[in-house]
């Protein structure tokens, strides 16, 4: 082997090698920052109490997560008991991550840097502590775990597709209703793309009578959990009694101004659609808000169009056919479902996150469903119309200067959470420097 051909395969080592290398260091980060001994918050204090409302006033809406910390913590150090299970969390949904990447044999470190590169995705949570410290990372971590069933249905014989599918309802059903018990915005997030996938499900799988049954089951009680969690807001004195649960030294980490006032999202147990209109109003629309978030609506948009047509290519590379028209029209109406996350509230940068993380989930996974790869191959005359538009759109998105642009874009700038401004849009290295 001479110089030049080692040199290359180094290279190609090298690139193989990077993402995890990338992935390890985030976790690393993040590891190093909330198991850390530093003085101060490691998270928002508005993100800690989110996570800490709880059943000690009664039953009331999100109040599930929070009650099992308080349980399991006896009601006191509770930021530390969150800063332990969100790090869980994050280590978790980057192994749930990795498994659907490898399970659906997708073998591109291109695709998978992009995929985690992705403003709000796995390498920004753990550089910036954003993102997994919120409840959506249960969401993508469930979300994940239907994922990881469907693949493990594709690969499986066919004497276990039925304990397959009942597993995967099952998850599906009973953690539809804990995460609406942990937050109601389950309903506007994961809800749409989960019914896709079991439509996908159903078009492919023998067991129909059985699908449509436990399918329409979970079109129902979901929906149902949010109109009664809807009941039960909460007021001023459930969240004076929310608040007084904890424990002094807790709030006063929490708000050290106002210890015995509720605070932020404790102090918001009793809005309802009105006040989430309002925020969106005031905090989109009136500050000029709205023109950062549709800039990022559309990088991360360009970022998973490329994604899902470069995986495109990937199955149409293994089943030697033109065009599988099929797979992009399934990404295109996952990402137009998802869109309805966005009327929960003005937390735009949480839901664009959110999309981006799970329609990659999404996109990856599709590549093992023979519903996509059974479509017809494109004629030589004519064609589909959406297969020549989507013929268009990927020679377009092939040019080089294309994915400079989207490079650029993704170790540039930095999704916020919620609260934006021309401060908060760049990538902080000095940070991370420091």
């Amino acid at each position: 082997m001479n110089s030049t051909s080692f040199s290359r395969s180094r290279l190609a080592l090298l690139g193989k090698l990077a993402p995890f290398v990338l992935i390890l260091i985030a976790i690393t980060i993040a590891g190093s920052w909330l198991m850390g001994s530093y003085p101060g918050l490691r998270i928002g204090s508005w993100q800690i109490a989110e996570w800490l409302i709880n059943y000690q006033s009664g039953f009331i809406r999100r109040g599930l997560a929070g009650q099992f910390l308080f349980e399991v913590g006896g009601g006191q150090n509770l930021p530390h008991s969150l800063y332990v299970s969100t790090f869980a969390c994050y280590i978790l949904y980057c192994g749930i991550f990795l498994a659907i990447y490898f399970m659906a044999k997708i073998r591109s470190s291109k695709i998978l840097l992009l995929a985690i590169l992705i403003p709000g995705g796995i390498l920004p949570m753990g550089m910036t502590m954003q993102f997994f410290a919120r409840k959506e990372i249960l969401f993508l971590i469930l979300f994940g775990i239907l994922c990881i069933h469907y693949l493990w249905l594709q690969r499986s014989a066919a004497r276990w597709h039925t304990l397959i599918v009942f597993s995967f309802y099952a998850f599906a059903i009973g953690g539809g209703l804990v995460m609406m018990l942990i937050h109601e915005g389950y309903l506007f997030m994961s809800y749409p793309l989960t019914l896709l996938l079991m439509w996908i499900i159903y078009r492919e799988n023998s067991l129909k009578k059985t699908i449509v049954f436990l399918t329409l089951l979970y079109v129902v009680v979901i929906p149902a959990l949010f109109i009664f969690c809807a009941q039960h807001r909460g007021d001023a004195m459930s969240a004076q009694l929310v608040w007084d649960s904890f424990s002094l030294s807790d709030r006063l980490v929490l708000s050290n101004a106002a210890p015995y006032t509720p605070f932020g999202p404790i102090a918001s147990l009793g809005w309802g659609l009105q006040q989430h209109l309002l925020t969106m109003y005031s905090g989109i629309y009136s500050t000029g808000g709205w023109a950062y978030w549709l800039f990022f609506l559309v990088g991360n948009t360009l970022v998973l169009a490329y994604i899902g047509l470069q995986l495109e290519s990937l199955i149409r590379a293994r089943n030697s056919i033109d065009y599988a028209p099929r797979y992009f029209r399934m990404l295109a109406l996952g990402f137009f479902v998802s869109l309805m996350m966005f009327i929960v509230a003005a937390d735009w940068g949480r839901w664009l996150a959110f999309l981006s993380n799970s329609l990659i989930l999404f996109s990856f996974t599709l590549t093992a469903s023979p519903f996509v790869q059974s479509a017809s191959p494109r004629r030589k005359e004519g064609g589909y119309a959406g297969g020549i538009f989507t013929s268009k759109v990927q020679r377009l998105m092939a040019l080089p200067f294309v994915l400079l642009i989207l490079w650029i874009y993704m170790l540039t700038f930095r999704l916020p959470e919620c609260c934006i401004s021309p401060k908060l849009i760049w990538f902080p290295y000095s940070l991370l420097i420091s």
